[in-house]
């Protein structure tokens, strides 16, 4: 089994944005992944194009936050969480993922998150862009809304790589809010790159591997066991939504 190498003081990786660059750098043209958006119909995104999307969008981050900041994340699952979430990291910002907007229990939920980390902006994109900006208008006026349907690749190249810290912050792990206000979690990068490892032991996962996932993106083990582990070992994982899983559960096994 390939094991994530480690130096003398231990992990490899500092910052988690390292371990896409790596895998872009040594595996550009391997499937990172591939999301099914109806059960079905496949989308794919290699390394290299993902590491371009990641680079564009920190690039339009680092233009206007400063390292450190909350960026909000509200997108429905598929690859474009992927790279919301990954281009927070590589701009030395917080990602808050959440939930997508829809029911009423989810927008009392959000106004909690938004009270609590204030965040400086919120991603968002297709036709819910929309009725988040007026919801966010309503209660947090001072959120950016950045849509990511209106990305440029072209900003890649202005991206600066981020000089960070395993104590740094990696984003703000929230609870469902279910019995009461949402309680958020600072997740440093070296708690992410210690998990990622212990879970690639545990389970055996290495390069070699391919993970299937249905959990949301934005719970803590679709993102952290399902997204981020294949993006930390470095191997191809197949994502599709609850509601697609539930309805047909052996297409993602094909």
């Amino acid at each position: 089994m390939v094991q994530i190498k480690q130096d003398g003081d231990g992990f490899l990786y500092t910052h988690f944005s390292e371990c896409l660059r790596h895998h872009a750098r040594a595996t550009p043209d391997r499937l990172a992944y591939r999301f099914l958006a109806d059960g079905e119909d496949s989308l794919t995104i290699t390394f290299a194009e993902l590491d371009t999307a990641v680079r564009a969008l920190a690039a339009l981050l680092q233009a206007r936050y400063s390292p450190g900041e909350r960026v909000l994340i509200l997108l429905r699952p598929g690859l474009g969480y992927v790279t919301a979430f990954m281009g927070c990291l590589y701009a030395g910002l917080v990602a808050v993922p959440a939930y997508p907007p829809g029911a009423t229990k989810t927008l009392g939920r959000l106004e909690g998150i938004l009270d609590d980390c204030q965040p400086v902006a919120a991603l968002v994109a297709g036709g819910d862009v929309r009725e988040i900006a007026v919801s966010l208008a309503a209660v947090a006026p001072q959120t950016d809304i950045l849509d990511l349907d209106n990305l440029d690749k072209r900003h890649a190249e202005s991206w600066q790589p981020v000089v960070g810290q395993r104590s740094d912050p990696a984003f703000l792990q929230y609870t469902s809010g279910s019995t009461g206000n949402p309680k958020g979690v600072i997740i440093s990068h070296g708690n992410l790159i210690h998990n990622s490892q212990c879970i690639s032991d545990t389970f055996g996962i290495c390069a070699d591997s391919h993970i299937g996932s249905w959990l949301p993106p934005y719970h803590d083990m679709g993102l952290i066991g399902g997204i981020l582990q294949a993006l930390y070992v470095g191997c191809p994982a197949t994502l599709m939504t609850p509601i697609a899983f539930l309805q047909r559960p052996c297409v993602g096994c094909r």
